[in-house]
């Protein structure tokens, strides 16, 4: 029997493309890992997993060596899932980590990999590791709170309900009807209009250590009190959102740190069709925001000018950042290897906690092993959805900064905050003084 295809998202091509081009290294692998303490019932959490898996079809995914087709791959609950238990000498969380860093082979194998690690009777490590080609940051979330679901339904001695998620081939489907509706020569011709004569990416010196051009470092910092409570207020003032407060902060940063403007900076997105929210799979796009300074304007009319591009942009957004990259590619005669090098992102970095019953469960801090093949040179992540905080991870290529010139660009962000609700009204050319070089 012929076994059954798979639909490729578009989203996913560009994925299969940065693998292959690196197949041994740890590019796009996404984890998380739990820290479970009471009388776990292992049997139950283990048939919770294979419900999930028997849920979402994109999670047997395998594709051909050049990533034109994919099928559903006959594997069973224990091609995803191992439990393991380790020698009293192995630290857990460098094991843990160590699997994080092990690649994937998109042409072989389950792209999606279950750990539980018994400590003793009392205490265990949950981990799940995906490739992004398959797994998002919604797709995440999407699964935990299955696993949540099923187990405690299983505990409880009640059965699992099906369909509770519509199928990824499904879709993709409404993905492509969705595109096969959309003029492309127009949206070709805006991103055109919308990038030309503008730099594609921020001329960021190499000033470091010339043989650590691919090393990526990263690290966290949250917001005080005061800097949460004049974000707050800067979003009331200013009538917009959160994300479009920050990366015009973030943009002014840059434009002051690196002595350019315009600014571009660029945003994963999710291009979930409607009515597929629940959906297992990878439908992340990336749009490209242009950052623009005008001396004379006050900081209010510049996140003004923000929001009316993202609302010139809706319609345009499912257009591939790789196809933009390619059409400017053809028309520029500077065109650079280089190019939408700097990142933000709002972000899962809290991941949200699972509820088992009768269970205590923690999220462990094990940090990711960071992409050393990334085309990014700085990528600013935030998460918010916990009320009382905001937390930010912030990568960067160490041959830009060493440790003490992150610090200095991190203090920014905190101050700029501040800066741009009480200078609020401060010409954005008297604003950028306040940016510590």
């Amino acid at each position: 029997m012929e076994p059954k295809q798979l639909p490729i998202s578009q989203y996913q091509k560009r994925f299969f493309v940065r693998w292959a081009s690196n197949p041994t290294g740890n590019v796009d692998t996404k984890g998380v890992v739990f820290k479970i303490v009471g009388a776990l019932n292992q049997q139950k959490l283990k048939q919770a997993c294979e419900a999930l898996i028997k849920e979402h079809e994109i999670l047997h995914a395998q594709y051909n060596s050049n990533g034109t087709e994919c099928i559903y791959g006959n594997f069973t609950i224990d091609d995803f899932y191992k439990e393991v238990t380790l020698d009293n000498s192995i630290d857990i969380k460098v094991y843990v980590q160590q699997l994080l860093s092990i690649p994937f082979d998109l042409t072989k194998n389950n792209l999606l990999r279950i750990f539980l690690f018994p400590l003793n009777n009392e205490i265990y490590y949950f981990v799940m590791i995906a490739h992004h080609i398959i797994f998002d940051a919604i797709s995440a979330e999407i699964v935990l709170a299955q696993v949540e679901e099923n187990y405690n339904l299983l505990v409880s001695n009640q059965e699992i309900p099906l369909g509770r998620s519509k199928p990824f081939t499904d879709a993709v489907k409404s993905e492509q009807e969705y595109l096969d509706q959309n003029n492309v020569n127009k949206t070709k011709l805006f991103w055109q209009n919308t990038l030309n004569n503008v730099p594609l990416s921020v001329d960021i010196p190499k000033k470091h250590e010339i043989n650590s051009e691919q090393k990526i470092e990263q690290v966290y910092f949250n917001l005080t009190n005061d800097e949460l409570l004049g974000l707050r207020k800067l979003i009331k003032e200013s009538r917009s959102t959160l994300y479009l407060v920050l990366v015009t902060i973030y943009g002014l940063i840059l434009s002051r740190c690196f002595n350019q403007s315009p600014v571009i900076v660029t945003c994963p997105i999710d291009r979930r069709p409607k009515g597929y929210a629940n959906t297992v799979g990878c439908f992340a796009n990336i749009m490209p925001l242009l950052i623009n300074l005008n001396d004379e304007d006050i900081f209010l009319d510049l996140i003004k000018y923000m929001g009316q591009q993202i609302i010139a942009v809706e319609g345009h957004e499912w257009y591939l950042l790789d196809d933009i990259i390619q059409d400017q590619r053809k028309i520029r005669n500077d065109f650079q290897q280089r190019y939408f090098n700097i990142v933000m992102n709002e972000s899962n970095l809290s991941v949200t906690p699972m509820h088992l019953t009768g269970l205590q469960v923690e999220i462990q801090n094990i940090i990711t092993p960071p992409n050393q093949d990334a085309l990014f040179d700085l990528f600013l992540e935030y998460d918010s959805r916990r009320i009382s905080e905001i937390k930010f991870k912030f990568r960067y290529r160490t041959s830009i900064f060493v440790p003490c010139e992150v610090e200095n660009f991190v203090a920014n962000i905190k101050n700029m905050i501040i800066n741009c609700y009480e200078k609020r009204n401060f010409s954005i050319q008297n604003l950028l003084k306040f940016i510590v070089l």
